[in-house]
């Protein structure tokens, strides 16, 4: 009996070493974690830093005048360089960090980037643009310029009637002075007096171009989709359509292309934009012809893949008949006529 009694005690003093154990264990490893340095927190996703939209001018070289169009999500940079004396168009493309520090590709001709590096501070962007052939540095000295991104109102642009050929000019580009700047520069502009007001059949193919290529600036409403859809422009705001993808969009173009497959299919499953993805469109010229039941339209945008270093220019003309409530197209034609290769600015020696 005493060695029964002896080893019941024994398993009750095991068990009760074994508890404390455990629980010595345990107040260790949350006193580990009440002790453990708390990890920096990560950057603020809504940072202004990390996310804006912002206009800065100057010169490159000291004696290039450029307009630089930037917009910023989460660290990722896209957007415009122009040169005001000839119009081009440069594509940037890059990234931001919290301190303001800029590198970004720019896409000067067709298969070759420069790179841009620069700092974003106190409304200036200061930096160089380098050619990676020759590691030569081009100076860049910009200033923010605030101009506020078209919304609800439209910049309203008087008709300036038909041209020689006794089209309608629907968007054009054109030097145009801007007080904000107090300089001119080469932009884009459309005819709002007209478009605003046109007649439904002639608001819906303008519409149907409105999905092809974008229109000067693109700003969105919350996050777009994947197909770009969401997005403004000139023309979207000129037809009144919202943005891009939008219900009242759908519904109108859904309503006078019945009958047209192939359009209703553009419609529904993609557009372009002016900036803000590696492969964009954007209008040049969009003339028009609207007589009896005929509407032809004459068209010209910039067209451009970062990814793959290339960009060239398209003209067209689309053929289409008013029946009744319909529209059908009768034909359209389009053709690449030049590689929109950007020589090189001036580089001071």
């Amino acid at each position: 009996m005493k060695n029964v009694y002896y080893l019941i005690n024994l398993v009750i003093f095991v068990f009760l070493l074994s508890s404390c154990i455990k629980n010595e264990r345990s107040n260790a490893v949350i006193h580990e974690k009440e002790e453990r340095p708390k990890k920096s927190a990560p950057a603020v996703l809504g940072s202004e830093k990390l996310n804006f939209k912002k206009t800065f001018t100057g010169k490159i070289n000291k004696r290039e005048d450029v307009v630089v169009n930037l917009s910023a999500k989460e660290g990722k940079v896209k957007g415009f360089a122009v040169i005001k004396k000839s119009g081009k168009r440069i594509p940037i493309e890059g990234e931001i960090d919290e301190q303001g520090h800029l590198e970004a590709k720019a896409l000067f001709e067709t298969g070759f980037k420069q790179i841009v590096k620069a700092d974003i501070q106190n409304g200036q962007l200061s930096g160089g643009i380098i050619d990676p052939k020759n590691e030569r540095t081009d100076s860049v000295s910009l200033k923010e310029t605030f101009i506020g991104t078209p919304d609800k109102d439209i910049q309203w642009v008087k008709d300036p009637g038909l041209n020689d050929n006794g089209f309608k000019q629907i968007l054009w580009l054109q030097n145009r002075f801007d007080p904000h700047m107090n300089d001119s520069l080469v932009a884009i502009t459309v005819n709002t007096e007209y478009v605003y007001t046109c007649p439904k059949p002639v608001r819906a193919v303008l519409g149907y171009y409105s999905t092809m290529a974008g229109a000067d600036y693109s700003a969105s409403d919350g996050d777009p989709n994947t197909n770009y859809s969401g997005f403004k422009n000139l023309l979207i705001d000129a037809l009144d359509f919202e943005f891009q993808g939008s219900e009242k969009q759908i519904r109108f173009l859904t309503g006078w292309f019945k009958k047209e497959p192939k359009l209703l299919k553009q419609i529904n499953n993609g557009y372009f934009v002016s900036y803000g993805s590696s492969w964009f469109r954007q209008f040049d010229s969009i003339n028009m012809k609207y007589e009896g039941d005929s509407i032809i339209v004459n068209f010209s945008y910039f067209d451009c893949d970062m990814n793959k270093s290339d960009r060239w220019e398209i003209i067209g003309t689309g053929k289409f008949r008013v029946d009744g409530d319909m529209i059908r197209l009768i034909e359209q034609k389009a053709d690449t006529v030049r590689v929109a290769a950007i020589p090189q600015m001036a580089v001071s020696k």
